[in-house]
């Protein structure tokens, strides 16, 4: 436990010179009335218990000897678990010892005390009035010594209590003072999606403190937005499956439209990924940051099987046949251009004119040629207003984005992630069986349907 310098750069120190995280203490600070925690002096606590909340190690360690100290000893083992009028056991006690207000000192100091009480049978399964284990205290104290030490004897991980919240949902309420603990149970593997009874998952209760802590927040909510953003750093740091998935590809840059201003063309994608990539860099003005995203191109293009559970045979086919000509063709072009440049019979003005040729001529208008291939309407659409334009690297562009939307939807389902976005083109949410939907005049820019 403890503080010391911020340990994600760009985000302030959270702590102040005494080595305390300044907002976790003014949000723990309990109501006027007082809230019940499990290091409360309670009048129904045995000597045992009471001498647990003073933190005194020599006292509880008195009397254990007296009661004989071993854990088969009944009277020891039922002491060690004998609950107060509140509902809490000594462990509670022990883990949430010196709360709000804690410091190395009484980390140790709680967990010798644990020790001890371990040591004569202690159950670390107990659970108070509202269902939280020894793990939920010692997870909001900050004290990964004693979460270590609970860990160590079996304690349940991913135990919820009564509003279905788990010690990590209470290392991450804890803010600054959890974070040591947050790492620690995600390091032991702690499930990071599970949900409360409000339907909220550790991340999103991030420094949010707890209903027995006043709600006041102190005098400087800057101090509020930070601890949350410092402990939302350390949840994605230590957890790479919590982070946001983006997947891109070079393929989708290879999609040629039918003109340079065209609004779906290369740039839209190739903008967004400079846009991500100089966030991720950490430029002055990033409002994302490295530890938020994971990026990859590492995705198959779709295979048949999958494009075949939307589409029919006939469409497919027809695009196929459709980008191998295309393809064909533009190979034919490529030979032809190398050709002439080797014999010099192109003047550079010639070249010019040629290339911009050369460019459309294996460009064409989609819609029309599905209306009349697939579709066998009588009346197609004029190929000057065809939006959608197809070109020979269209069928690997639009195989790879629906590639990337299967690979995200596989990813965050099996919780490898927690969300994706796709970076890809083309766009495919309109496509329909035979590639035009029915009664349909355009395909909006698509081919696929992902």
């Amino acid at each position: 436990g403890g503080g010391g310098a911020p340990e994600f750069p760009g985000l302030p120190d959270l702590h102040s010179t005494d080595d305390k995280p300044k907002l976790a203490a003014s949000l723990a600070a309990p109501a006027s009335a007082g809230p019940t925690l499990p290091s409360t002096e309670l009048q129904s606590r045995s000597a045992l218990h009471r001498a647990v909340c003073s933190g005194s190690t020599k006292e509880v360690s008195q009397i254990i000897a007296k009661i004989g100290g071993k854990a088969e000893t009944a009277a020891a083992a039922e002491l060690s678990n004998r609950k107060d009028t509140a509902g809490f056991v000594p462990l509670h006690s022990a883990a949430a010892l010196f709360l709000p207000e804690v410091d190395s000192f009484g980390f140790h100091e709680a967990s010798e005390i644990s020790r001890s009480l371990l040591s004569i049978g202690a159950d670390v399964t107990a659970l108070d009035a509202d269902g939280n284990t020894s793990m939920h205290w010692a997870a909001r104290a900050g004290n990964d010594e004693l979460t270590q030490i609970l860990l160590m004897n079996r304690c349940p991980l991913d135990a919820q209590n009564k509003k279905g919240e788990t010690a990590l949902h209470w290392a991450l309420r804890a803010g600054a003072q959890g974070l040591s603990t947050a790492r620690l149970l995600l390091q032991n593997g702690a499930k990071i999606s599970m949900l409360s009874r409000e339907f909220k998952r550790p991340l999103d209760v991030a420094a949010r403190g707890f209903d027995d802590e006043n709600s006041n927040r102190g005098p400087n909510e800057v101090d509020a937005i930070n601890e949350r953003r410092q402990a939302r750093a350390n949840f994605l740091s230590n957890s790479p499956q919590s982070r946001t998935l983006v997947l891109h590809h070079a393929d989708c840059l290879d999609h040629v439209p039918k003109s340079s201003i065209d609004w779906e063309a290369p740039g839209r994608v190739q903008a967004i990924m400079d846009r991500i990539l100089s966030q991720e860099a950490q430029s002055p003005a990033s409002t994302l940051l490295p530890y938020e995203i994971t990026i990859s191109s590492d995705f198959d293009r779709a295979p048949l099987d999958l494009l075949s559970r939307v589409h029919s045979a006939e469409y497919l086919q027809f695009v196929n046949d459709l980008s191998k000509e295309l393809d064909s063709r533009r190979k034919k072009q490529v030979i032809e251009a190398s050709e002439e440049r080797n014999s010099g019979a192109a003047a550079a003005d010639q070249d010019e004119g040629k290339g911009a040729e050369d460019s459309n001529h294996h460009v064409v208008p989609f819609t029309p040629m599905v209306q009349r291939s697939v579709l066998r309407e009588p009346r197609v659409k004029n190929e000057s207003h065809s939006d959608t334009s197809f070109s020979a690297g269209s069928l690997k562009a639009a195989r790879r984005a629906a590639g990337a939307v299967q690979h995200a939807v596989d990813r965050v389902l099996v919780g490898r992630n927690r969300n994706a976005f796709c970076v890809v083109r083309p766009p495919g949410h309109h496509a329909g069986v035979n590639g035009l939907l029915a009664g349909g005049g355009s395909f909006g820019f698509f081919f696929f349907n992902s």
